[in-house]
């Protein structure tokens, strides 16, 4: 992995690339420290030095995992981007396509802070791990019942 310097935007970029498109988990310690914070339903999961779990559970279900990043928004140390995933499902090799908005604080090159909404229930929908349309569903009352 090499540690690059260069805007936010580059730095949030090459997070991405290294841990999710690579799988790289030596890119938290790279591109992080222990105080770095993370908000979001993935890190929600784990501790930030647990966060290397998350990641591989994430890469057992997907592969090929390529992001676009539209809309971005730099202020000093922060950036606000629109991320556009794109991956294919591992187990059937079906494309994956869903999107999320990341805002990042980033210091000296390093991940400071990270905030993430990820629409994972699309990535779940369409991986067949949840029912298509589940959010219309539940918004009428209806519970999704899981089947024995």
């Amino acid at each position: 992995m090499t540690h690059q310097t260069g805007s936010v935007l580059e730095t949030v970029k090459q997070w991405f690339h290294e841990l999710w498109e690579e799988a790289d988990t030596a890119a938290i310690n790279a591109l992080s420290n222990s105080g770095t914070t993370m908000q979001g339903a993935i890190s929600e999961l784990a501790a930030p030095q647990n966060y290397g779990e998350v990641v591989t559970a994430l890469n057992d279900l997907l592969k090929n995992i390529h992001f676009e990043y539209a809309y971005p928004v730099e202020q000093g140390e922060w950036v606000a981007v629109k991320l556009i995933v794109q991956a294919q499902s591992a187990a059937t090799g079906d494309d994956v396509r869903f999107t999320g908005q990341i805002i990042a604080r980033v210091k000296e090159a390093i991940v400071t802070e990270l905030i993430a909404t990820i629409d994972y229930m699309k990535m779940f929908e369409q991986l067949g791990q949840l029912p298509e349309d589940s959010l219309p569903i539940c918004l009428t009352g209806e519970q999704l019942i899981w089947a024995q």
